[in-house]
């Protein structure tokens, strides 16, 4: 069968099927349409600057969802070990609300140290941290 798929923007079924790497996880982050620019930032430099800050590979669908109210999302996959995926959800989600990447932080991330503890970056669950 010819598929012919492989891009870097995916289709919303054909992602979540994608084989993920020995050791990797994906993680999907819903954005909204309105934040998609800033996230990509020109020509590319913040969702660039993510991946190599993070060591994540992000991967924006195409399908638009309606959204809560808040207008029109799409998900964005974030690829990479556990750990840094949980950093790369971070920077999106920072980006995100603040229009924005936060320059790097001096003192080995301190500014995410604490965030996995944190209620409300939904979803992390299973950390096992307690």
């Amino acid at each position: 069968a010819a598929d012919g798929g492989g891009s870097a923007v995916a289709d919303g079924a054909g992602a979540m099927s994608a084989p993920t790497p020995a050791g990797m996880v994906s993680k999907s982050v819903t954005v909204p349409v309105r934040a998609i620019g800033a996230l990509m930032g020109k020509d590319g430099s913040t969702i660039r600057a993510i991946e190599q800050r993070a060591q994540v590979k992000l991967v924006i669908l195409k399908e638009v969802r309606p959204g809560d109210g808040s207008g029109p999302t799409r998900s964005v996959n974030v690829v990479g070990t556990p750990q840094a995926v949980q950093y790369g959800e971070y920077l999106v989600n920072n980006v995100v609300r603040t229009g924005m990447l936060e320059p790097p932080q001096s003192g080995a991330g301190q500014g995410f140290a604490g965030a996995g503890g944190m209620g409300n970056v939904g979803g992390m669950g299973a950390a096992g941290m307690g």
